[in-house]
């Protein structure tokens, strides 16, 4: 009996401390306020059916309201700082990034590649040849980035509607790493104990399609690249670390089923929530992290340890990119789908984002090696001093490209001694 009465008065207490959390919470929500201006939220125009709404789905997310939460088309909802906080503080978490792969931004690089083609055109017109090519080359570049945004942007599958389209990447050490030895610097290789987990996330559009889809994103067509942005964090969050975020996953969808239903009920109450507008950018590491807690419990401030830096290429990628494009020119492979399918044929990948150093260094070689051993025999047979030659042709004391090698191949076919 005095079993059951200490488990009855346990149980009094947590009930009690709950509901003194719940008056504590609600009182601090009260003196807070979201977004700025005109667009401003604040806490003291709440009702207090809406004020105890927001504080239940607070307490139940162990959510931070002022920098985790944002109040979007009337409702509350955890953004991407939320989840970032939650990722962060696992111990076997690297780094993360995320990659709009947006129609907008395809477009915005096609809208280069358009400006600086009409540009390099008119130049070439002028004469300025040397100019004209630089910009014909940027404006390859920027069509193979468009290209590379809609390769990504359809491996994600999203519907044709969808205005923002967002990837999350999140790599993390496998459980068998050693990561004493690791946050000690006494490994440096890091490659082989990491993994890599992608999601992406979608908004905006649907709005438009309505009768065909049945239902309506209103607050992913109102806010598209917040709302995007926080999805995609999430999926890639929960399938990152599964055994502990699928946990605590189920208690954010019982929050946000409870804030469904109970606004529900309240939606009609003149003091229900506004909406805080604006965009906001991916929130940096936040200085005090979180271990995740279940249900009920409180978070644990963990120790802060700075992210890695990435490792930095050591070569330019930018520079090599430049002198493939102009050997592929004075290879007479014109065009994209042409110099595509060129790289296929010859084992490179068809978009360079993917290539490697040896890959440009390779591709050069194919190019360059079969005109240079013809120049080079050429003038062995007919006992000419190449640098000489190159001088008088070329300009230069030394052939170094593509180009003035075709050209003084040109030369010697055409017995222009």
């Amino acid at each position: 009996m005095s079993q059951s009465l200490e488990k009855y008065r346990e149980s009094g207490a947590a009930a009690l401390a709950r509901t003194q959390e719940l008056k504590d919470l609600e009182k601090r929500i009260r003196g807070m306020e979201w977004g700025s201006g005109n667009n401003a939220v604040r806490g003291e125009t709440f009702s207090d059916a809406t004020l105890t709404a927001l504080s239940r789905f607070v307490q139940i997310t162990r959510a931070e309201p002022q920098t985790q939460v944002d109040i979007l088309g009337g409702k509350p909802y955890l953004n991407v700082n939320y989840w970032q906080d939650l990722v962060t503080s696992h111990g076997h978490y690297y780094r993360h990034e995320q990659e709009d792969v947006s129609p907008a931004v395809e477009q915005g690089f096609r809208d280069q590649a358009k400006r600086r083609g009409a540009l390099a055109k008119q130049l070439l017109e002028a004469g300025r040849k040397d100019e004209a090519l630089d910009l014909q080359l940027k404006a390859l570049e920027f069509d193979e980035k468009a290209d590379e945004v809609r390769q990504k942007r359809a491996a994600c599958s999203p519907p044709a509607w969808a205005e923002v389209v967002v990837i999350t990447r999140i790599w993390r050490f496998i459980n068998a790493a050693p990561l004493d030895k690791i946050k000690s610097g006494e490994v440096e290789d890091l490659d082989k104990y990491l993994v890599v987990v992608e999601e992406s996330g979608y908004a905006g559009g649907m709005g438009q399609h309505m009768a065909s889809y049945k239902k309506y994103d209103r607050v992913g067509d109102m806010f598209p690249g917040k709302t995007a942005r926080s999805r995609s964090f999430r999926r890639c969050a929960v399938k990152t670390f599964a055994a502990h975020m699928e946990k605590y996953s189920r208690e954010v969808e019982r929050a946000e089923e409870y804030i469904e239903a109970e606004y529900e009920i309240i939606q009609d109450d003149p003091g229900v929530i506004g909406t805080s507008g604006g965009e906001v950018e991916v929130a940096s590491r936040s200085a005090e992290v979180f271990d995740i807690p279940l249900a009920g419990e409180e978070p644990v401030v963990a120790e802060y340890e700075p992210e890695p830096e990435p490792a930095q290429e050591t070569f330019d990628r930018d520079r090599a990119r430049r002198q493939l494009f102009a050997t592929l020119k004075a290879a007479g492979i014109k065009g994209d789908k042409v110099r595509k399918d060129w790289a296929a044929e010859h084992g490179f990948p068809r978009s360079t984002s993917e290539w490697t150093e040896e890959d440009y260094d390779r591709a050069v070689a194919t190019l360059t090696d079969p005109v240079k051993e013809e120049v080079y025999d050429m003038a062995d047979d007919l006992n000419l001093d190449l640098n000489d030659l190159c001088l008088t042709v070329v300009g230069k004391e030394v052939p170094e490209y593509l180009s003035d090698y075709v050209a003084l191949r040109d030369h010697l076919r055409g017995g222009e001694l």
